[in-house]
């Protein structure tokens, strides 16, 4: 069995990667460019439009990360 990349949850890896940078180092005020985050995980732009958009919506470390979750009506 080969072992090849699996793209689901890329996105969600590199967000959680970039948001553990943010926390961790308070000289941190901005997110890196687009540009750098293709170029650091070896991404499409798509991907990482994706990371952005996790962080943004603040689902990093959530079940259901990268995806809307339907809730259920109580």
């Amino acid at each position: 069995m080969s072992q090849q990349a699996n793209p689901r949850g890329t996105f969600v890896r590199i967000a959680e990667m970039l948001k553990t940078g943010i926390e961790t180092d308070p000289d941190v005020t901005e997110l890196p460019a687009l540009s750098e985050v293709m170029s650091d995980h070896n991404v499409s732009r798509g991907v990482a439009l994706r990371a952005f958009a996790v962080l943004k919506q603040g689902r990093c470390g959530r079940t259901g990360a990268g995806r809307p979750v339907a809730r259920r009506a109580r």
